[in-house]
């Protein structure tokens, strides 16, 4: 579940720069 959800945000992060300053939010969250 969880390298599911980190293989997704890296998918989503490769996709958009915005998926990767909002994911890095919410990360830290």
């Amino acid at each position: 579940m969880n390298s599911f959800l980190h293989g997704l945000r890296n998918g989503l992060l490769a996709s958009t720069p915005f998926w990767a300053i909002l994911g890095g939010v919410l990360w830290v969250i």
